[in-house]
């Protein structure tokens, strides 16, 4: 159902959000990422790969204690 049905709503309009930009993803580049994080509320910078959870734990969980703690 996910790709036949038009989405209703976006989250990131009515509730906070984070983008994670990842300065050495060789996926999706920093520009691109940064363009996508114009919409949010909260914009972090880590030096990591294109999956963050993998390549810096740490660094993700730091941002999870901020976001919860806020």
């Amino acid at each position: 159902m996910t790709f036949s049905q038009a989405p209703t709503g976006a989250g990131w309009k009515e509730h906070p959000s984070t983008y994670v930009v990842c300065t050495d993803d060789h996926v999706l580049n920093e520009v691109g990422q940064r363009n996508f994080a114009r919409r949010c509320d909260d914009v972090v910078v880590l030096t990591t790969s294109h999956s963050p959870f993998f390549s810096d734990p740490g660094g993700v969980a730091d941002v999870v204690d901020r976001l919860i703690e806020s």
